[in-house]
């Protein structure tokens, strides 16, 4: 093999390689992409296929040859196995139709935040909608929490003093059961 380090390739990046004659030779690409078969390895064969047909072009892969070859069977026939796996991907499909949306689903849908002003001074407004209790964390750049503010379901609007933040990009995200509901950049300046 050629040593050609430090030199452009025409092909891309192959190590150490010049051409890809040989990249392909010294990888064994020809007998690995032959017996591989692509319903186990999945797109990379067919990836592996397309690099070997730019050193062999007349390269033809018989898939059910290859895959039988090694005990995936893919027949493509209605047979019993067939009528089995078609039963099993119906009665799949048909609880996967059955399922009712989550409640998570239902609370984003409903829910509405608005923070007023952005850049806050001193105070912040908060406007929310929601059908469930709810609380918003202002957090500092380092992820910790620095203020916490609890957002009844009643109410739809609530103020705080902001004195005891100083100066800084916050994030902020409101959090119903263990889920954020929203999130955004909070800008205070004291």
């Amino acid at each position: 093999m050629n040593n050609a380090k430090g030199q452009n390739h025409r092909f891309g990046t192959f190590g150490d390689f010049t051409d890809l004659k040989s990249a392909l030779s010294a990888l064994s690409v020809s007998s690995a992409v032959q017996t591989i078969c692509p319903y186990i390895g999945g797109t990379a064969v067919y990836k592996a296929r397309a690099l070997y047909a730019m050193y062999n072009p007349t390269a033809l892969f018989d898939d059910m040859k290859i895959c039988n070859a090694i005990g995936v069977y893919k027949t493509g026939k209605n047979n019993d196995i067939g009528k089995k796996l078609k039963d099993i991907f119906d009665a799949e499909n048909n609880y996967l139709r059955g399922l009712k949306p989550n409640v998570a689903n239902t609370i984003i849908k409903e829910c509405d935040l608005k923070l007023f002003p952005n850049p806050a001074i001193n105070q912040l407004n908060i406007r929310y909608k929601s059908s469930m209790d709810s609380k918003l964390q202002i957090v500092n750049i380092l992820g910790i929490v620095v203020k916490e503010i609890y957002l009844p379901k009643e109410s739809q609007q609530v103020s705080i003093l902001l004195n005891e933040i100083t100066t800084g990009i916050y994030s902020y995200r409101q959090i119903c059961d263990k889920l954020i509901l929203n999130s955004g950049k909070l800008v205070i300046v004291n």
